[in-house]
């Protein structure tokens, strides 16, 4: 039954991205929660010195 298959596949294809959707919604309200927290300010680190072999 060819329809059935059609069907099928159309509503995988509406399921799958819906949850894509849904998906980058949440990681969106994610990325807007915990956006607000301090940096940390990190120390300048003395450049290594060179190797005497290069």
């Amino acid at each position: 039954m060819p329809q059935l298959d059609t069907v099928y596949i159309f509503f995988t294809y509406i399921w799958t991205w819906f949850i894509l959707y849904l998906i980058t919604l949440k990681v969106k309200t994610f990325m807007i929660m915990s956006s607000p927290k301090k940096q940390q300010q990190t120390k300048l680190n003395k450049p290594s010195p060179t190797l005497p072999w290069t």
